[in-house]
């Protein structure tokens, strides 16, 4: 399995993978439907500026699974009190055929 970091190019395949995680939870075909076009102007940016980012991981140039992060203002805490930034996890996707071989969190 190799890994690399998420870029620009991803878009398309992040938006699949995020769709088809909704689908393994049973959100219905026409909300992910709907959801498509909006998660796609809102997630451009993000890529572009850095404010998402993530890994995917591949078997033989194939994507099998990724992870995405979201950088987020976040007020200072007793536990990081000079930090304003937090980072929230999102997007975690495994194909079916991968899953259970320790790519992602159980």
């Amino acid at each position: 399995m190799d890994f690399r970091a998420l870029c620009e190019q991803d878009l398309e395949l992040i938006r699949r993978q995020r769709e088809e995680m909704f689908r393994d939870a049973g959100i219905a075909e026409e909300v992910l439907s709907a959801m498509k076009p909006y998660f796609r102007a809102w997630l451009e940016p993000k890529l572009r500026d850095g404010s998402y980012y993530g890994w995917l991981v591949f078997d033989e140039n194939r994507p099998v699974g990724g992870i995405g992060l979201l950088l987020i203002d976040w007020p200072p805490h007793h536990f990081h009190p000079t930090t304003d930034k937090r980072g929230y996890v999102l997007n975690l996707f495994v194909e079916p055929a991968y899953r259970r071989r320790g790519l992602a969190p159980n």
